[in-house]
């Protein structure tokens, strides 16, 4: 396996997908422990999911 399962249950448990890349762009890539402590560290210090607003189809067609 890739990464050891108590790895894969920390990447799965803070669900990092859902967060702006901005908001971890200083998490180190590089080493997969030091990133999920990163990010743990920021959902609990309050950082928030990334929700973008929603943009209907029709405002990205012209004379919709």
């Amino acid at each position: 396996m890739r990464f050891p399962d108590a790895w894969i249950e920390r990447y799965l448990a803070v669900r990092w997908w859902r967060y702006a890349f901005w908001d971890l762009r200083q998490c180190s890539i590089t080493d997969p422990e030091k990133f999920l402590d990163a990010v743990e560290e920021r959902i609990a210090g309050g950082m928030q999911e990334y929700r973008p607003d929603l943009i209907p189809i029709q405002s990205l067609v012209p004379g919709g």
